[in-house]
C-alpha cells in the first residue's frame, strides 16, 4: 500500500465501527500499568506495584505485590507454562510456582549479582527467553535456573509463526527457528520495530509509521495498514487473534481488521479516549485498560459490524465532498461494492494533477479519505476516482467531481 506523504498532509481512514464498550471497574490511576496475560479464567495486568488479577472475566480486580529481594517490584510483563508464572521487573525475572502468592528472583545476573535491566519476557515450555535494554538477551532453557547470554539485537517483543521465534527489535525483525539458540536478521529497512504478533496465516510487525505484513514465515514483507491514519499517528502495538488484527495508535484509539489486515476500522467508540489505553484480548472479549479504568468489548460484536461493513454497499459511489467550499480540510467518501484497485486523485483547472490520494488495492466497503488542502490555492479543482474490479477486470468505475477551495 502507498500513503503519499507530503506537506498537503493527507489523512486516510475508512469508516467507522460503532462497536459497544462497558466499563468494567476502576484501577485507581495511582500507578502506571504495562504488561499482560490471559489463561484459563485469569486476567493479569502488570502495573508499577506488581499486578492486578481479575477471576471474573474483568469486572474486580485484586492488587498483588511481587515481593522482591528488597522490596516490591512492578510487573512489567509476564509469561506462563505448565509449572510456573513468571514475570519480569526491575530486578530481572522473577518465578511463581504457586499462582503468583510468593515469588523468588531467577535472575540472570551480572558478575556483581546485579541483575540486568530486562525489556522483554517469552515463555515457552521449559524456556525463557528475557531481552536485555542495552542490547542481546539471556535464554535459558530449565524454567531460569541457569542462563546463556546472547549479544546482538535489542528484542522489544516476540510472537511464534509455524513453530518459528520472532521479535521484534531496534534494527529489523529477527527469527530463531530453534528455541531462541541461534538468531538472523531477516526483515531491516532501517526501522524500529517494537511490536510483533501473528495468526495462523501471517506475520504482523509495526514499525511506528508502518504496518508490515508476512504471509511466508517472514521470507517477504510488504505493507498492511490500509485505512490506518499513519499520516498524522503513529503505530504503537499491533495484536492479533486469528483473522482479526487491532493497532494501537498515538491517537489513543484503537483500530481493528476483520480482513487479516487488508483494511483497517476505529473501534474505540464509547471510550473514553482523554485515558491513554492499552489494549488485549482474551480471545473472547477485548480489554481496554490504563491507569484509571479497565473496559471490554465484545469481540462478536466488532466480527458482526466487520462482516456488515463488508458486505455493503451493493453499487460503486463516489460522494460530493463535505464541507465544499472547503478551508482547508474537507472529506471525501466513496463505496466499493468488490475488492477493488482504486486510484483516487486531485487536478486544477488546467487538468493537471496536485495531488495523489489513493493509488492501491482496497476490500469492498465504505471508505472516507479526509483531505488537507493547506498547501493549495484557492481555486476550483476536481477530484477523480478510478476503481476497477479485481476479479473481473471488465467491471470498472470512474467518476469525477468538484470541490471549491476558499481561503
Amino acid at each position: 500500500m502507498l500513503i503519499y506523504r507530503s506537506i498537503l498532509g493527507i489523512l486516510l481512514a475508512t469508516s467507522t465501527l460503532y462497536s459497544q464498550w462497558i466499563k468494567l471497574a476502576d484501577l485507581g490511576g495511582s500507578a502506571y500499568v504495562r504488561g499482560t496475560l490471559c489463561y484459563d479464567s485469569t486476567r493479569i495486568i502488570g502495573c508499577h506495584d506488581g499486578y492486578y488479577s481479575s477471576q471474573d472475566q474483568g469486572q474486580r480486580w485484586t492488587l498483588h505485590p511481587i515481593k522482591g529481594r528488597s522490596n516490591n517490584l512492578g510487573g512489567f510483563g509476564f509469561g506462563r507454562n505448565s509449572q510456573y508464572l513468571f514475570a519480569l521487573t526491575a530486578d530481572g525475572v522473577y518465578r511463581s510456582s504457586d499462582a503468583g502468592n510468593q515469588w523468588c528472583s531467577i535472575g540472570p545476573y551480572g558478575d556483581s549479582g546485579i541483575s540486568f535491566y530486562m525489556l522483554s519476557l517469552f515463555v515457552r515450555e521449559s524456556t525463557v527467553i528475557a531481552g536485555i535494554a542495552g542490547g542481546g538477551l539471556f535464554r535459558s532453557s530449565d524454567n531460569g535456573k541457569s542462563w546463556s547470554a546472547y549479544s546482538g539485537h535489542r528484542p522489544y517483543q516476540y510472537a511464534v509463526h509455524h513453530d518459528t521465534i520472532f521479535t521484534g527489535a531496534a534494527d529489523g525483525v529477527w527469527c530463531s527457528p530453534d528455541d531462541g539458540v541461534t538468531w538472523k536478521l531477516i526483515f531491516s529497512p532501517y526501522r524500529i520495530f517494537p511490536s510483533i504478533c501473528s495468526n495462523e496465516k501471517s506475520i504482523f510487525a509495526s514499525a511506528y509509521d508502518f504496518l508490515y505484513r508476512s504471509d511466508d514465515n517472514g521470507s517477504t514483507w510488504a505493507r498492511s495498514d490500509s485505512g490506518l491514519p499513519i499520516v498524522k499517528y503513529k503505530i504503537s502495538s499491533v495484536f492479533c487473534l486469528n483473522e482479526y488484527i487491532f493497532t494501537r495508535l498515538t491517537d489513543k484509539r484503537v483500530y481493528f481488521s476483520h480482513d487479516n489486515g487488508a483494511s483497517f476500522s476505529d473501534a474505540s467508540q464509547g471510550l473514553d479516549t482523554a485515558e491513554s489505553f492499552d489494549y488485549f484480548t482474551d480471545g473472547q472479549e477485548l480489554y481496554a485498560y490504563s491507569t484509571q479504568s479497565v473496559w471490554a468489548c465484545d469481540l462478536k460484536d466488532l466480527a458482526d459490524a466487520g462482516d456488515t461493513e463488508k458486505a455493503f454497499p451493493a453499487h460503486f459511489a463516489l460522494d460530493q465532498n463535505y464541507p465544499n467550499p472547503f478551508n482547508p480540510f474537507t472529506t471525501i467518501r466513496f463505496e466499493l461494492p468488490r475488492e477493488s484497485y482504486v486510484l483516487l486523485k486531485l487536478y486544477n483547472l488546467l487538468g493537471q494533477e496536485v495531488m495523489s490520494m489513493l493509488d492501491e488495492r482496497r476490500s469492498s466497503g465504505a471508505y472516507t479519505v479526509k483531505m488537507d488542502g493547506s498547501g493549495l490555492s484557492s481555486g476550483v479543482y476536481f477530484y477523480r476516482l478510478e476503481a476497477t474490479s479485481i476479479q473481473d477486470p471488465t467491471k470498472s468505475f470512474t467518476q469525477v467531481r468538484k470541490a471549491i477551495l476558499i481561503r
